[in-house]
């Protein structure tokens, strides 16, 4: 069988590399963390409240490299048009995405879902949520110390959506946990408790992990896609020095407080 061709681009201290270009899958390394290989799907799907999906089987995207970002612009005739830039740092990953619908009708809900996975970066990696938080009313919430449901397909899999959200943006895993996020990040401290990494969106809709692979995803919300009508949302992947309350101040500080919660024009005409 024939092998895809492998990709590989450097920026200031982080590597990516792809062992087929064409899929949306990216790993990741970090100078700082030698033995750590992370991976990114930005985004792995996109969710309308009607049940129109794009997901990361139908995608199939050209990474480029323009100056000092990754690029790619995906197109499905009459159904989706997607594009997402990624702009890495030495501890850090802000992307944008934007979502442009091709079809007739309208999508009710827009939301993406981008993933970051740490199964193979054994510094961060954390199966158990033991060292993984969300923000709540509360302050922030240790995952492990939080009932889980449990979807019917039996897969650890666990949403939580943002206070206000409308539970229609959700895909249709079974495992929306009673508990609201207060704000649209997620964190992982490292094993050693020295380092903390995370994921923010804007304009969130729900935070979601999954245990078998220790991934986070921070999903945004787009609103209602008229024909033809596209819209953007920016998000950072970022590593400090630090705990998760650390961290956390950052996000808020970076993202502003309209931002990091739910839009009161989430619905729109």
């Amino acid at each position: 069988m024939e092998t895809a061709p492998s990709a590989h681009w450097c920026f200031r201290g982080v590597a990516f590399y792809s062992k087929n270009p064409y899929r949306m899958c990216l790993n990741l390394t970090l100078e700082l963390f030698p033995g750590n290989d992370f991976s990114v799907n930005i985004p792995e799907q996109i969710f309308a409240a009607d049940g129109r999906k794009a997901g990361f089987l139908d995608f199939q995207p050209e990474w480029s490299a323009s100056g000092d970002q990754l690029l790619f612009d995906w197109c499905r005739p009459a159904k989706a048009a997607i594009s997402v830039a990624l702009a890495p740092s030495p501890l850090a990953l802000a992307y944008t995405i934007t979502v442009r619908n091709l079809q007739d009708k309208p999508w009710e809900n827009t939301c993406a879902f981008p993933c970051f996975n740490q199964s193979a970066a054994p510094d961060f990696e954390d199966r158990l949520m033991e060292r993984t938080y969300i923000p709540t009313r509360s302050g922030l919430r240790r995952l492990f110390d939080v009932p889980r449901v449990k979807p019917p397909s039996g897969r650890p899999f666990q949403i939580f959506l943002l206070q206000g959200a409308d539970d229609r943006v959700l895909p249709d895993f079974g495992c929306t946990n009673p508990l609201r996020a207060s704000a649209g990040y997620i964190i992982t401290e490292s094993r050693d408790g020295a380092w903390s990494l995370g994921m923010a969106s804007e304009s969130p809709v729900f935070l979601f992990n999954n245990q078998e692979i220790s991934c986070i995803h921070a999903c945004p919300g787009f609103g209602d896609l008229r024909p033809g009508e596209q819209r953007t949302r920016s998000g950072e992947i970022r590593f400090i020095k630090g705990k998760a309350d650390d961290l956390a101040r950052l996000f808020q500080e970076k993202f502003s407080p309209s931002t990091l919660s739910l839009q009161p024009h989430l619905r729109q005409p």
